[in-house]
């Protein structure tokens, strides 16, 4: 697993699907473990006895899950968890740019971390859908219109795609500020395609799986990061 050596860290993007043990292949990295997990209210663990683990030395923040209702014509999805995240985000770097042992994360104080640990970025993408949605002021991605008042399919999507690409690219800066191990874990979503059938545009499967962030962030998104590992 990653290491946090005296002038190198490690960058790891961890995609597989739930219950193949991304987060145990996670928690396997140095502590203290500082962890936003927004897929699960609780820390994975490691089996007593692990080598130099402590689950002591793992400090975690639990963020709500993802509406997943974006039908909703009467009130703007809450963008407030994703703020949130990214707030929680650089309150890492700039504990890691001043240093020290500790820092305040919220109301607690966790110990400077040899390891960040992101749980669920497919649920903060859902996150930043809706936090998209609230600051464009639609109630869905259906109402993107065209200049002409068509459907504009890939507006909302570019949209949080840009989002989501200042999340990774301000993990992957981490490391910067100090030799810190950046570990991502993302779920899987199968891959479909657009094509006009008939006059209609339909979507089909393809059998091929992409890492759960969407479209052009599928191959974008991780690749700031030094590994990416599939756990299957």
């Amino acid at each position: 697993m990653p290491t946090a050596a005296d002038k190198h860290a490690q960058l790891l993007c961890l995609m597989g699907n739930a219950g193949t043990g991304k987060s145990e292949f996670a928690m396997q990295a140095p502590q203290p473990h500082a962890i936003l997990a927004v897929d699960k209210p609780v820390i994975a663990r490691l089996p007593d006895g692990f080598p130099d683990y402590d689950p002591a030395q793992s400090f975690g923040k639990f963020y709500p899950p993802p509406a997943k209702d974006l039908t909703n014509d009467k009130e703007l999805p809450s963008r407030n968890v994703f703020d949130e995240i990214l707030r929680d985000v650089e309150t890492l770097k700039v504990a890691l740019y001043k240093g020290g042992d500790t820092f305040s994360m919220g109301d607690e104080v966790w110990p400077l971390p040899k390891t960040v640990i992101i749980e669920g970025m497919d649920f903060v993408r859902d996150h930043c859908v809706n936090w998209t949605l609230h600051t464009q002021g639609k109630y869905n991605m259906d109402q993107f219109l065209t200049a002409d008042g068509k459907p504009n399919r890939f507006l909302p999507w570019q949209l949080v795609a840009s989002k989501m690409m200042e999340v990774f690219n301000n993990l992957a800066f981490l490391p910067g500020a100090r030799p810190v191990n950046v570990v991502v874990t993302v779920g899987l979503d199968e891959e479909t395609k657009s094509e006009k059938i008939n006059g209609r545009v339909e979507s089909h499967k393809t059998g091929m799986m992409d890492p759960g962030v969407g479209g052009k962030m599928s191959l974008a998104a991780p690749r700031p990061f030094g590994d990416c590992w599939l756990t299957e």
